[in-house]
């Protein structure tokens, strides 16, 4: 495979230093395991959100479904602050990811019994697998986006040359953004700056495009007949710069290829909010059903003013479902969950050539650590909580304060559907706006919807007989999750591509705690605090992301 031009900015290592680490692939099979990644992602978290969006309403029980996944998220920060670099390094991405999956069976298959024996074990074990599962999904995610950035940029300098209407003179020095000369027999030594390295190329390409590159130079200009010498005239080693024009080129195309990346798994992996909660649905719907209770009972006040602990509350629209129905549907999702493990398992590569022979050593906890004294990371710090903030509050408490209450339990699922369905629209959408208006105008655009909602959500009183509402309120939260959540992500992978697995894990170690301080209080503490607090972490988030823009901006 070619060398790449330097990185888009000169604190990132350079995509020449990058592309040797990699397999050498072609970009079908660069999108053929973005699908995998992303299929096998939705598969897994149909089954496990499906669950964790009924925790606060399906195991009630002295608390215990919220508090299983506070005690998640809780973990999450010991694997996020001190793993994966050394995990990575030592056994790759892909297999990071596969035993992750396989750690998010046991807490799945405890909704079975949920007593705290069985659920707080499985939560540990989930909690230690989650933000491996992301922070390596992540960094597969940004390789997959280098790999893709540098093979369009090599690929339209050989389709150039091989058309063949313009000299090959002219077409590479267009295409690496240079003015360059070829060298000639007169001016051999002069700005050289012919930049493919051909021992890095497979065999049989190498082969072909010295051939058509020797026909097509020999009549544009003064080049050696013999193209092997011709390259070992032009050694890499020769190269002493690159043009700002190139740098700012490749630094577009990588930024570009990446925000569609995320926003293509995204929009796949997302949509298991409507698919995992539509199975909820209409599973516990059947009890619904059966015991003839459609009509909504409660004294509770809900939405913006419920209390977990009114003393004069009282609701049958908070009944826990049949234990029938809870097997029922706990059965569908361990095998959805097993699926994906043998999905990811026999249908994604490993992009990376070889791993490393690494020991335990505090070097990778510091990169972790390190990565934290990054001025960029700090100011995304606030943004990365913030996801984890409105995650927990949509998962825990709209789901229980505003629509069980309202609308009865089994309704969670059919309004988590439609949030689950703007969430996936809006991670994809945003992924290709931000190519045509910007990341800073699209994160501004989703601030704006984020306070609408929250305006909504304060002055609606939510009742059974205006269902529109449920589905308008829900829309508005998945778009601005959706935006966020893809984008802060994609953007972390512009800022650190050359530290991607410490950039990932710090960006899970905020996100988790986000979620698990909200899971935490969620049943101690009224909603009208909770959606302060949500409001004051947003507001802080975004004045973060704003100053983290502009110091990279500076940087270019």
């Amino acid at each position: 495979m070619p060398q790449p031009q330097e990185g888009a900015t000169n604190t990132d290592a350079s995509l020449e230093n990058l592309i040797p680490e990699y397999k050498t692939l072609s970009n079908l099979r660069v999108i053929k395991n973005l699908v995998v990644l992303s299929v096998g992602c939705l598969l897994a978290f149909c089954a496990y959100d499906g669950l964790v969006m009924l925790q606060s309403t399906l195991n009630q029980d002295g608390g215990i479904g919220v508090i299983s996944v506070a005690v998640q998220f809780g973990f999450s920060c010991i694997t996020a602050l001190l793993l994966p670099e050394y995990l990575f390094e030592k056994i790759g991405c892909k297999s990071v990811i596969t035993i992750c999956l396989v750690l998010f069976v046991p807490y799945i298959a405890s909704n079975f019994y949920p007593h705290w024996s069985l659920m707080i074990p499985a939560s540990i074990l989930i909690g230690l697998a989650n933000s491996l599962y992301w922070a390596a999904q992540s960094a597969y995610l940004n390789h997959l986006s280098i790999l893709y950035s540098w093979n369009s940029k090599f690929n339209k300098i050989v389709a150039s040359i091989e058309r063949g209407t313009e000299s090959a003179e002219k077409t590479v020095c267009q295409e690496m953004g240079t003015n360059a000369q070829f060298p000639n027999e007169s001016k051999r030594d002069d700005n050289i700056l012919l930049n493919t390295d051909f021992e890095k190329i497979s065999a049989n390409n190498q082969s072909n495009l010295k051939e058509k590159i020797e026909r097509n130079l020999h009549e544009c200009i003064k080049a050696p007949r013999n193209v092997e010498d011709f390259v070992k005239k032009v050694p890499i080693s020769s190269i002493k710069s690159v043009s700002t024009k190139s740098d700012q080129k490749m630094s577009e195309l990588l930024a570009s290829t990446t925000a569609r990346f995320f926003g293509v798994h995204g929009l796949i992996y997302q949509t298991c909010h409507v698919w995992g909660n539509l199975l909820s649905y209409y599973v516990l719907r059947i009890g619904a059903v059966e015991d003839e209770m459609g009509v909504s009972n409660t004294s509770c006040h809900c939405g913006f003013d419920f209390c977990n602990f009114q003393t004069n509350c009282s609701t049958n629209n908070l009944r826990e479902p049949r234990e029938d129905l809870r097997n029922l549907l706990t059965g569908i999702f361990v095998a959805i969950s097993v699926l994906a493990v043998i999905f990811i398992l026999f249908g994604l590569d490993e992009v990376k050539n070889r791993k490393k022979n690494v020991t335990i050593s505090w070097k990778y906890i510091a990169a972790t650590c390190n990565q934290i004294k990054d001025k960029r990371q700090l100011l995304l710090i606030p943004m990365s909580l913030n996801i984890g903030v409105m995650q927990g509050f949509v998962m825990g408490d709209f789901t229980k304060d505003y629509v069980a209450c309202a609308w009865r339990v089994h309704h969670v699922g059919l309004v988590t559907a439609c949030l689950g369905a703007t969430l996936a629209l809006s991670s994809s959408v945003s992924g290709c706006l931000v190519k045509h208006l910007g990341r800073r105008t699209i994160f501004l655009a989703a601030k704006g919807l984020n306070i609408a909602a929250v305006i909504a959500m304060y002055l609606w009183k939510p009742t059974s007989s205006e269902t529109y509402m449920f589905f308008i309120v829900s829309g508005m939260l998945g778009a601005v999750m959706g935006t966020f959540w893809s984008q802060l992500r994609a953007f972390y992978g512009v800022l650190f591509k050359n530290k991607e697995g410490a950039a990932f894990a710090n960006y899970q170690l905020w996100h988790a705690i986000g979620m698990a301080m909200t899971f935490a209080y969620s049943s101690f503490i009224c909603t009208a605090i909770k959606i302060y607090i949500y409001l004051a972490f947003s507001s802080v988030g975004m004045i973060g992301y704003l100053l983290a823009e502009k110091l990279h901006s500076s940087e270019k």
